[in-house]
């Protein structure tokens, strides 16, 4: 390959490369993970960093430059077939994390994280499920779970939602309220991350049999069917969810918000998963929705599900969600969304 640097070439039909920037040789291939997409492993031959994504050998290498330079290819596969065996594991997995809360079902004890914050032993047994699928599949990923403190794996390092690395977003069980209730509204929920963004998503419903999939840029489906948001205009017409946190205060600004939209839309609900709101939007279900108090796990996937079918999501100002501390606003279309600002922007929270 020409030049000093490697660019995105084919060195044949059935071999793409992926361009990195000036690594020598010596580099440890550990150091390229980083720096590569969707990596799978790793290792060296004849002084030439290689990366392998399925753990095939069927990764090919050149050097450029005499050899400063890596560039890496991957036979008979492409990026969308990479991502495509994400959203499979993801599938998979999400659907066997449904069969044991399928199982727990109305046999459940519920312990308290925190004061009316729930945990369950399907929550655990769940994410045990889960992780043990993912990581058997993805070794080098990361992972980060809801329950994490009840899963014992020395294998999972400390996740970074912003980091380069894949990470797995997962809450085994959004809407233990209502699990534990006995109300028919909760969900599995998985998303893997890359730089900061959700690149595959999986929310899966086990007692309708719904399984809601986004891959990045590829749309989003229910069941195999395409997802489209609806065409709300008006927030006159629009059915409207929300989030508040276990605890919420009397007076608090969320309060007044919902009051607020309950007045001003054609009708609210609380429903108690973050995850199918999301999902419930990106089928038309749903108008808006907005949380001010919610976790990475409980909307990774959604979020991606969402904007896949066209709806728009934000912070509560307009801009990129934080990770780290995610508050949400999102909407059908653009004219619905900013409506839906306005309304909370005039309440402070």
């Amino acid at each position: 390959l020409p030049g000093p640097f490697c660019s995105r070439t084919r060195y044949d039909r059935n071999a793409l490369a992926f361009g990195t920037s000036a690594y020598p040789a010596s580099t440890e291939c550990g150091k390229l993970r980083g720096s590569l997409p969707r990596v799978r492993g790793s290792r060296t031959l004849n002084n030439l960093a290689v990366v392998d994504l399925y753990g095939s050998g069927e990764c090919l290498a050149r050097k450029c430059s005499q050899g400063s330079v890596v560039a890496v290819g991957f036979a008979a596969h492409d990026v969308g077939e990479v991502m495509s065996d994400y959203k499979q594991v993801a599938e998979r997995a999400a659907r066997a994390g449904g069969d044991v809360l399928r199982d727990w079902f109305g046999r459940i004890e519920a312990s308290e994280k925190s004061p009316k914050d729930l945990v369950t032993q399907a929550d655990l047994a769940s994410q045990q499920v889960i992780q043990e699928i993912v990581l058997d599949a993805f070794p080098d990923h990361l992972f980060l779970g809801e329950e994490d403190a009840g899963v014992d794996d020395s294998r999972t390092p400390q996740a970074d939602l912003r980091g380069d690395s894949c990470c797995w977003v997962v809450d085994p069980l959004d809407g233990t309220v209502n699990y534990v209730h006995g109300l028919q509204s909760f969900a599995v929920s998985i998303a893997l991350m890359q730089g900061g963004q959700p690149v595959v998503g999986v929310v899966y419903d086990p007692l309708f049999e719904e399984c809601y999939s986004a891959e990045q840029d590829q749309g989003a489906q229910l069941n195999g069917t395409v997802l489209q948001a609806s065409d709300c205009q008006s927030f006159e017409q629009a059915l409207v969810a929300a989030s508040f946190p276990p605890n919420v205060e009397r007076g608090a600004p969320e309060i007044e918000q919902f009051i607020e939209i309950l007045h001003q839309s054609q009708a609210l609900r609380r429903l108690g998963s973050a995850a199918l709101n999301l999902c419930y939007l990106a089928a038309g279900r749903l108008d808006a929705y907005w949380a001010t108090s919610i976790k990475a796990w409980d909307i990774a996937a959604g979020v991606l599900i969402a904007q896949e079918a066209g709806a728009v999501v934000s912070d509560l100002a307009g801009l990129s969600l934080d990770w780290e501390k995610p508050r949400l606003a999102s909407a059908a279309t653009p004219t619905l969304h900013q409506q839906l600002l306005a309304i909370l922007a005039s309440i402070s929270g």
